[in-house]
């Protein structure tokens, strides 16, 4: 029998079946908190972590994974199978790149992938309907986990039969609402306490926000739930308390079947909902090698040097005492004299400890490479090699972050589509040339069904590229096709002649030497050569000389292994143990 939420009975149905997700996720809440204590360490407020953590592994992974998925929003791509419907595709991905930036999609693509690093990013897509009289406007915003709950029994989120969440809202603002019931409304209390959680343990903003209180809350505040039922095609808000059993608002759903919640997730565990999270597996690893390198830590801290006298050597030994460094002290026997070393740390403790350093980038899909944090080969070709191998590691990542911003991107250019039809200008370029031509776009008047259209995204233009980089693929670019096209006469056959000034002002900018090549380039009242890219042409007559020299260097794994070998006591060559001095990089 279908659920209607406007019966007591079936609005109680719904409370419990929120209540159970949120019972039965307690376990989870509860290892992400702790992780993401670890994540803060024990500097962060007064709720992070119980002791001090100073190899934070876990911040490292979580910043280089989510700097390399998430840097900025990825560009989308619309198309269509169908030939005439091609150019409303290259004016809906205007659109929706345009959409993309108002919402401000890159901050929280970045929010979700850096909470999926320890379970799962949730994200909301929807039109707000402001009660303000204002245009409605698509959104894209965050879901926090602690205040998210959905079926637990399914085995894949699509397949879930309900998924929402709940708001912590001004009192006043939810009575003055008119979308709500107001006989519902004026039902309503604040809630005394916002960061204790009824199945379990505290929030996890509460290491923010601290304890907080209605007694210290600017105004009254209260819970509300937003849940959809995927079955009904409802979504429900109400009051997340027993004593309102009437909801405060009940809407048909008609937008996409799998509703407005998108999820994130990085390595799927079979037959379970829940994913398993790139920092529940490396944690283990992260804990040991802190516990370690605190007990050596504190084994370094209970060395000393103690200096012992005979008897009657008082003066002798306060003279040496305080003697500066390099000083001649003159003493009658120094056999009287001398000086005892107390404690020191444990080498297999301190080896282990930096074997874990390698598991941990081992196990992380060989983290210092894909982080650029140091080289791993003692050439640049072997570099790359290894750079590209790296890469697959985090392939099944790259997909799932790919796969779920596909799904939003198509959402939100739904939303577009269904929603108030306002003109939506936009401006497209005349390819080759720099004219500009209006296109406006109407929601709703575009040619073809929704599905004709197919919505995919640049995989890697979400990573961030520094200038360094940028100017480095546009000198290869200029190497490789504009100089050998310049030189054949390809670019003259199709009316095309290089900017230099331009292209000199791109080498200033990303090379930040604005300044420099401005003081060396002047302009000259006549132009050098015959114009086009004449002036390209290379002599016809060239000699050039390569070579080769090998110049050994030192990676970090290849120092680790040498340096726990040497602390266990096993024989060094020189040249090793001279590696393994020399800096990575």
């Amino acid at each position: 029998m279908p659920i209607d939420p406007d019966r007591p009975a079936d609005l109680l149905q719904i409370q419990e079946m929120t209540d159970d997700s949120m019972r039965r996720q307690e376990c989870w809440r509860t290892d992400r908190n702790k992780h993401l204590k670890e994540y803060v360490g024990q500097r962060y407020g007064d709720h992070g972590a119980s002791w001090p953590v100073a190899l934070n592994l876990i911040r490292l992974l979580v910043a280089v994974f989510t700097q390399h998925l998430s840097a900025r929003a990825p560009k989308a791509l619309v198309t269509s199978l169908f030939p005439h419907l091609h150019p409303t595709a290259v004016t809906r991905g205007l659109v929706l790149n345009r959409e993309i930036e108002r919402v401000k999609f890159a901050k929280t693509a970045r929010r979700a992938v850096s909470s999926a690093m320890f379970l799962m990013g949730i994200v909301k897509v929807g039109t707000d309907i402001s009660s303000s009289g204002q245009p409605p406007l698509p959104y894209v915003e965050g879901v926090l986990f602690d205040d998210f709950a959905c079926d637990m029994n399914a085995h894949d989120f699509d397949e879930v039969e309900f998924i929402g969440h709940r708001t912590y809202e001004r009192l006043d603002d939810v009575q003055d609402n008119p979308l709500y019931d107001q006989r519902v409304t004026r039902l309503l209390q604040g809630d005394a306490d916002y960061s204790s959680e009824p199945f379990g343990e505290d929030r996890a903003d509460v290491m923010t926000a601290g304890q907080q209180t209605r007694t210290i809350e600017a105004s009254k505040r209260c819970w509300l739930w937003h849940v959809y039922l995927k079955p009904e095609r409802l979504l429900v808000t109400y009051a997340d308390t027993k004593d309102v059993n009437r909801p405060l608002r009940v809407i048909d759903y008609d937008g996409p079947e799998r509703g407005p919640f998108h999820v994130l997730g990085f390595s799927e565990v079979p037959d379970n909902l829940m994913p398993l999270s790139p920092v529940a597996s490396l944690i283990d690893l992260h804990d040991l090698a802190n516990r370690l390198f605190r007990k050596i830590a504190r084994q370094a801290e209970r060395a000393k040097n103690v200096t012992a006298f005979a008897p009657g050597a008082e003066d002798e030994a306060a003279a040496i005492q305080d003697a500066e460094d390099g000083r001649f002290v003159k003493v009658t026997d120094p056999n009287l004299i001398k000086q005892f070393r107390s404690g020191s740390i444990d080498t297999a403790s301190f080896a282990l400890a930096l074997q874990l350093l390698d598991k941990f980038n081992y196990f992380a899909g060989n983290l210092n490479t894909i982080g650029g944090l140091t080289t791993s080969a003692e050439t640049l070709g072997q570099e790359q090699m290894i750079g590209r191998a790296s890469s697959q590691q985090v392939v099944e990542m790259q997909l799932a972050f790919v796969t779920w911003v596909q799904d939003i991107y198509q959402h939100l250019m739904w939303e577009v589509d269904n929603g108030e039809r306002m003109l939506i200008p936009v401006v497209k370029k005349v390819r080759g040339t720099d004219i500009q031509v209006n296109a406006n776009y109407l929601p709703g008047m575009a040619p073809g069904a929704f599905d004709d259209y197919r919505y995919r995204i640049h995989p890697y233009s979400g990573g961030y590229k520094s200038p360094a980089e940028r100017l480095q693929m546009l000198l290869q670019i200029f190497e490789r096709y504009v100089m050998p096209l310049g030189q054949m006469g390809a670019l003259e056959q199709q009316s095309l002649s290089i900017d230099i000034n331009a292209l000199f002002d791109m080498i200033g900018e990303y090379g930040d030497m604005e300044e420099e090549l401005g003081r060396l380039l002047i302009a000259s009242e006549e132009p050098f050569g015959t114009g086009g890219t004449e002036g390209m042409r290379m002599p016809p007559n060239t000699k050039r000389t390569y070579e080769r020299v090998n110049r050994p260097g030192a990676t970090e794994s290849g120092k680790i292994d040498t340096l726990t070998r040497a602390l266990l006591g096993a024989g060094q060559q020189d040249s090793e143990l001279a590696a393994a001095m020399r800096p990575t990089g």
